[in-house]
């Protein structure tokens, strides 16, 4: 969704709009690093022969 209308002025956003965006953000980010460590100890345990 674009923050400009079709004279290039700047739409008004909604603050929820702004928290969703950066909740979001901050949830992909978390999860990227949850799943690198989960496959880093997969990873790891096969190695040991677990």
């Amino acid at each position: 969704m674009s923050n400009f209308n079709n004279t290039g002025e700047v739409k008004e956003i909604s603050i929820l709009d702004m928290m969703n965006g950066a909740i979001g953000e901050r949830t992909a980010y978390e999860l990227t690093r949850i799943m690198k460590t989960a496959a880093t100890s997969t990873l790891r345990r096969k190695r040991r022969g677990r």
